[in-house]
């Protein structure tokens, strides 16, 4: 009897972490898989197989200026999220120190980089550790100020929105709705992000469209 009874509870144990499992999994970030409309572009693909582990062409990628920013947001979307962390920020992180010469704790580090450089972290970040990007959303908030065209850039705004929502997961729905249909709903951005990506990221956004209610 006591081992039945035992083991009832270890399969409620197992049926509630996988619940909070798959409720974690439902978010801004980890929910709209917008790399899907790339997946014609061999770097896309390239992420893909990656397995989640950002590779050194893939950075090289990510910091070649001459490539759009949209892009390089889908190879990182590609790359996905691990439950558990991933470690793609400092991969990245030590791959633009040593391109620059610069340590990353010294002041001008973060100014000597461009805006998609800035972006690039902020998403990897949030992309790395999902349940807490505090950090992140400084880093895409330093990305989108750093120029002209990242302000009107309707990619970095939106970037910048979803890792904000995920910021307000634990606490106002509303507020996660308002913050990307902002973006959306701005005119003056320069759209910069293919409409069949944007219908998936929305068709995910406007599930918490009724918390406004």
């Amino acid at each position: 009897m006591f081992k039945i009874f035992t083991m009832k509870k270890i399969i409620l144990l197992l049926a509630t972490v996988a619940f909070c499992v798959g409720a974690k999994a439902d978010s801004p970030l980890t929910s709209t898989n917008f790399f899907t409309v790339y997946e014609e572009y061999e770097i896309v693909n390239e992420a893909l197989a990656a397995k989640g582990k950002l590779t050194n062409n893939l950075m090289l990628y990510l910091s070649n200026r001459a490539f759009p920013i949209d892009i390089k947001m889908a190879v990182i979307n590609a790359l996905g999220w691990n439950f558990y962390g991933q470690k793609n920020f400092d991969a990245y992180l030590d791959f633009l120190e040593m391109r620059s010469g610069l340590e990353r704790n010294q002041e001008v580090f973060y100014k000597k980089m461009d805006a998609d450089e800035l972006l690039c972290l902020a998403y990897l970040k949030a992309m790395d550790n999902y349940f807490d990007v505090k950090d992140a959303k400084t880093l895409a908030e330093a990305a989108v100020e750093k120029s002209r065209r990242s302000r009107y850039s309707y990619t970095f705004q939106l970037i910048n929105a979803l890792i904000g929502a995920q910021q307000k997961m634990e606490g106002n729905w509303c507020r996660m709705y308002q913050l990307t249909n902002a973006v959306r709903t701005n005119s003056t951005l320069d759209y910069d992000f293919p409409p069949e990506a944007d219908k998936i990221v929305f068709d995910y956004m406007e599930l918490y469209k009724a918390e406004c209610n």
